[in-house]
Protein backbone atom coordinates (compact mmCIF):
# COMPACT_ATOMS: atom_id res chain seq x y z
CA UNK A 1 0.00 0.00 0.00
CA UNK A 2 1.06 3.64 -0.01
CA UNK A 3 3.42 5.47 2.25
CA UNK A 4 2.18 8.05 4.69
CA UNK A 5 -0.75 6.36 6.40
CA UNK A 6 -2.46 8.63 8.88
CA UNK A 7 -2.67 8.39 12.68
CA UNK A 8 -5.30 6.45 14.55
CA UNK A 9 -8.35 6.85 16.73
CA UNK A 10 -9.76 4.00 18.79
CA UNK A 11 -13.36 3.23 17.94
CA UNK A 12 -15.77 0.37 17.42
CA UNK A 13 -17.01 -1.55 14.43
CA UNK A 14 -20.64 -1.07 13.50
CA UNK A 15 -23.27 -3.71 12.78
CA UNK A 16 -25.98 -1.26 11.80
CA UNK A 17 -25.86 2.24 10.28
CA UNK A 18 -22.48 3.88 9.64
CA UNK A 19 -20.97 5.96 12.41
CA UNK A 20 -18.32 8.33 11.03
CA UNK A 21 -15.17 8.65 13.10
CA UNK A 22 -12.96 11.67 13.59
CA UNK A 23 -9.99 10.08 11.85
CA UNK A 24 -9.54 7.98 8.77
CA UNK A 25 -8.25 5.05 10.78
CA UNK A 26 -10.62 3.03 12.91
CA UNK A 27 -9.37 0.35 15.29
CA UNK A 28 -11.70 -1.90 17.22
CA UNK A 29 -11.25 -1.81 21.01
CA UNK A 30 -8.90 -4.34 22.58
CA UNK A 31 -7.17 -5.06 19.27
CA UNK A 32 -3.36 -5.12 19.30
CA UNK A 33 -1.99 -3.38 16.19
CA UNK A 34 1.66 -4.20 15.44
CA UNK A 35 3.55 -1.95 13.05
CA UNK A 36 4.70 -3.46 9.75
CA UNK A 37 7.42 -1.04 8.77
CA UNK A 38 7.59 2.72 9.28
CA UNK A 39 4.50 3.71 7.25
CA UNK A 40 2.11 0.78 7.36
CA UNK A 41 0.18 -0.94 10.14
CA UNK A 42 -1.93 -4.09 10.20
CA UNK A 43 -4.56 -5.21 12.64
CA UNK A 44 -3.49 -7.69 15.29
CA UNK A 45 -5.29 -10.33 17.22
CA UNK A 46 -7.54 -10.01 20.19
CA UNK A 47 -6.25 -11.59 23.37
CA UNK A 48 -2.72 -11.85 24.66
CA UNK A 49 0.37 -12.04 22.44
CA UNK A 50 1.15 -15.51 23.82
CA UNK A 51 -2.22 -16.81 22.59
CA UNK A 52 -1.42 -15.63 19.06
CA UNK A 53 2.32 -14.92 18.78
CA UNK A 54 2.13 -14.19 15.02
CA UNK A 55 -0.24 -11.25 15.65
CA UNK A 56 -2.71 -12.45 13.00
CA UNK A 57 -6.42 -11.69 13.18
CA UNK A 58 -8.41 -14.41 14.86
CA UNK A 59 -11.94 -15.54 14.09
CA UNK A 60 -14.34 -13.55 16.21
CA UNK A 61 -15.84 -15.29 19.22
CA UNK A 62 -19.28 -14.81 17.68
CA UNK A 63 -18.20 -16.19 14.30
CA UNK A 64 -19.54 -13.03 12.65
CA UNK A 65 -17.46 -10.83 10.35
CA UNK A 66 -15.71 -7.86 11.96
CA UNK A 67 -13.82 -4.88 10.61
CA UNK A 68 -10.76 -4.53 12.83
CA UNK A 69 -9.12 -1.46 11.24
CA UNK A 70 -9.53 0.97 8.37
CA UNK A 71 -6.55 2.89 6.97
CA UNK A 72 -7.62 5.67 4.58
CA UNK A 73 -5.12 8.16 3.20
CA UNK A 74 -5.12 11.04 2.53
CA UNK A 75 -8.04 12.30 4.58
CA UNK A 76 -8.22 15.65 2.77
CA UNK A 77 -8.68 15.19 -0.97
CA UNK A 78 -9.43 17.05 -4.19
CA UNK A 79 -9.88 16.13 -7.83
CA UNK A 80 -6.89 14.24 -9.25
CA UNK A 81 -5.76 12.90 -5.85
CA UNK A 82 -5.25 9.16 -5.43
CA UNK A 83 -6.92 7.76 -2.31
CA UNK A 84 -5.63 4.53 -0.72
CA UNK A 85 -7.60 2.27 1.61
CA UNK A 86 -6.59 -0.80 3.63
CA UNK A 87 -9.31 -2.67 5.50
CA UNK A 88 -8.30 -5.30 8.06
CA UNK A 89 -10.95 -7.83 9.03
CA UNK A 90 -11.42 -11.14 10.77
CA UNK A 91 -10.48 -14.09 8.51
CA UNK A 92 -14.06 -15.15 7.73
CA UNK A 93 -14.67 -11.97 5.67
CA UNK A 94 -14.75 -12.78 1.94
CA UNK A 95 -15.75 -9.39 0.45
CA UNK A 96 -15.46 -5.70 1.31
CA UNK A 97 -17.13 -2.77 -0.45
CA UNK A 98 -16.42 0.96 -0.01
CA UNK A 99 -19.36 3.34 -0.42
CA UNK A 100 -19.05 7.14 -0.65
CA UNK A 101 -21.34 9.74 -2.18
CA UNK A 102 -23.61 7.06 -3.61
CA UNK A 103 -20.73 5.34 -5.42
CA UNK A 104 -19.81 1.74 -4.54
CA UNK A 105 -16.31 0.36 -5.09
CA UNK A 106 -15.24 -3.25 -4.43
CA UNK A 107 -12.12 -3.53 -2.26
CA UNK A 108 -10.05 -6.49 -3.52
CA UNK A 109 -8.78 -9.12 -1.10
CA UNK A 110 -4.97 -9.15 -0.92
CA UNK A 111 -4.59 -11.69 1.91
CA UNK A 112 -6.71 -13.40 4.53
CA UNK A 113 -8.34 -10.61 6.51
CA UNK A 114 -6.76 -7.84 4.41
CA UNK A 115 -8.39 -5.86 1.62
CA UNK A 116 -6.80 -2.94 -0.27
CA UNK A 117 -7.75 -0.51 -3.02
CA UNK A 118 -6.63 2.77 -4.53
CA UNK A 119 -8.57 5.11 -6.79
CA UNK A 120 -7.89 8.49 -8.35
CA UNK A 121 -10.68 11.00 -7.90
CA UNK A 122 -12.06 12.75 -10.98
CA UNK A 123 -12.17 16.56 -11.18
CA UNK A 124 -14.62 17.73 -8.51
CA UNK A 125 -16.80 20.87 -8.74
CA UNK A 126 -16.78 23.36 -5.85
CA UNK A 127 -20.28 22.34 -4.71
CA UNK A 128 -18.90 18.85 -3.95
CA UNK A 129 -16.59 20.24 -1.26
CA UNK A 130 -17.33 19.10 2.28
CA UNK A 131 -16.99 16.16 4.62
CA UNK A 132 -18.13 12.68 3.60
CA UNK A 133 -18.31 9.34 5.36
CA UNK A 134 -16.73 6.46 3.47
CA UNK A 135 -18.59 3.35 4.61
CA UNK A 136 -16.88 -0.03 4.38
CA UNK A 137 -19.12 -3.12 4.35
CA UNK A 138 -17.63 -6.54 5.08
CA UNK A 139 -19.46 -9.78 4.22
CA UNK A 140 -18.77 -13.39 5.11
CA UNK A 141 -19.68 -16.44 2.99
CA UNK A 142 -22.88 -17.00 5.00
CA UNK A 143 -24.24 -13.56 4.11
CA UNK A 144 -23.55 -11.81 7.43
CA UNK A 145 -22.50 -8.18 7.10
CA UNK A 146 -20.91 -5.53 9.28
CA UNK A 147 -19.87 -1.99 8.43
CA UNK A 148 -17.72 0.85 9.70
CA UNK A 149 -17.04 4.34 8.37
CA UNK A 150 -14.21 6.86 8.15
CA UNK A 151 -14.45 10.54 7.21
CA UNK A 152 -12.79 12.23 4.26
CA UNK A 153 -12.85 15.95 3.48
CA UNK A 154 -13.15 17.15 -0.14
CA UNK A 155 -11.58 20.57 -0.87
Amino acid sequence: MAAGLSGCVRGTTQTSGPAPVASARLIAPNVRVPTLGPTRAAAGATGSPAANPAGLPSISSTGLPQILAIHLTPTVVSGGVTVYADVHTTPEVVAVTAIAGGVSLPVPRVATGEFAVSTTLPPLPPFAHGQYAVTFRAHDARGHMTQAAANVTVR
